[in-house]
């Protein structure tokens, strides 16, 4: 079940990438990141009175206002690194969320990744080189350069290490409460801050 879950989210994430990406040449991205939370709330609400989730641990609280803060920093990198880069360049670097987080979340929840979990990242890694592989490149080395190189690319990989924190902070907030309160709450957070900001 969790890989319908996990396809399902990826197919829904393209269209937000596309659609962010066209609004962005309307609109900046913190009026694209504050519609992103509200609408998002606009289902959620809902979601959550019909739920009637339980109450969540104290240390809830501090966690998602951590959550939030870099959830803010990561969106806002994220989507200067859009307006500066090609979106078939700058979308497929997110893939390369899962390898931060399974290099961090050892240190931080003890989580260990699998076999297959290694067998991943190499994957990811190599998927990465081979987007950013072009012909005039004189050696092996030369991909990895020119991620460097592109501000737009360096954006959004700062955003990408960052969503590999907050996965490890999005997984002890809803071991702390529930997905449907934590969400709720989150997107709460975020748009506060991000009206904020504006």
């Amino acid at each position: 079940m969790w890989f319908v879950f996990a396809l399902a989210s990826s197919f829904f994430h393209s269209f937000k990438y596309l659609f962010g990406k066209i609004s962005g040449k309307k609109y900046d991205f913190y009026t694209i990141l504050r519609s992103q939370w509200l609408f998002g709330l606009i289902i959620l609400i809902p979601l959550f009175i019909f739920s009637q989730p339980d109450s969540p641990q104290k240390l809830f609280w501090s966690v998602i206002l951590i959550n939030g803060f870099f959830a803010i920093l990561a969106n806002s990198l994220f989507w200067r690194g859009m307006e500066e880069s090609d979106m078939s360049m700058a979308v497929p670097l997110t893939t390369l969320t899962p390898i931060f987080t399974l290099v961090i979340s050892p240190f931080v929840i003890g989580q260990f990744p699998s076999f297959l979990g290694f067998i991943g990242v190499i994957t990811t890694i190599a998927g990465a080189y081979i987007l950013n592989f072009n012909q005039s490149f004189k050696d092996i080395l030369a991909p990895f350069r020119q991620l460097w190189i592109n501000r737009g690319s360096r954006l959004v990989l700062g955003a990408t290490f960052i969503w590999g924190i907050t996965s490890i902070i999005d997984k002890i907030a809803i071991d702390l409460s529930s997905p449907i309160l934590y969400l709720t709450f989150s997107y709460s957070i975020d748009a506060l801050f991000i009206s904020g900001i504006i």
